[in-house]
């Protein structure tokens, strides 16, 4: 079992990675190519509102500060994020509004091709996909976080 699902997964890789079609186009010539880490900070800045601190985004994506840092610095080359004064002492990041365009375009293309992939399963099948899909999630971002869900669960 944990050969078949480490080969799935390992597969699954391909899912993530960013199609063609969000790469900067039109009106983003001067931005290089986004990658998964600048969807990745463009979708924490979403769920963090605005002027968001690198410290929020390290927790929310599971990485070092440096990490978040390096990937912020990313987003903000290819005009996805740009940095605020939060305060005299703490920068902030905020979307601009290619990062703006960026979310919404990843999102649908993410939606559309998950329709277009499981679309023909049985409603049940699907639901049980989206369920058994966030329980593992939230295993991982447990396990990430130090929480032993096993423990958790009996308590």
């Amino acid at each position: 079992m944990s050969e078949q699902l480490d080969q799935a997964l390992l597969r699954l890789r391909r899912f993530f990675e960013p199609p063609r079609q969000l790469e900067p186009q039109a009106g983003w010539q001067e931005h290089p190519p986004v990658d998964l880490s600048t969807l990745l900070v463009v979708e924490a800045l979403l769920r963090g509102g605005d002027a968001v601190s690198i410290g929020k985004i390290a927790r929310d994506l599971g990485v070092a500060h440096s990490t978040a840092s390096r990937f912020v610095d990313r987003a903000v080359s290819t005009g996805m994020a740009e940095r605020t004064a939060r305060d005299s002492r703490q920068q902030g990041v905020r979307l601009t509004t290619n990062g703006e365009t960026l979310a919404e375009r990843a999102r649908m293309f993410r939606w559309s091709r998950l329709d277009a992939l499981i679309s023909h399963w049985d409603r049940s099948d699907q639901t049980a996909l989206a369920t058994l899909l966030t329980r593992f999630a939230d295993e991982v971002d447990d396990a990430a976080a130090g929480v032993d869900r096993a423990v958790s669960r009996d308590a």
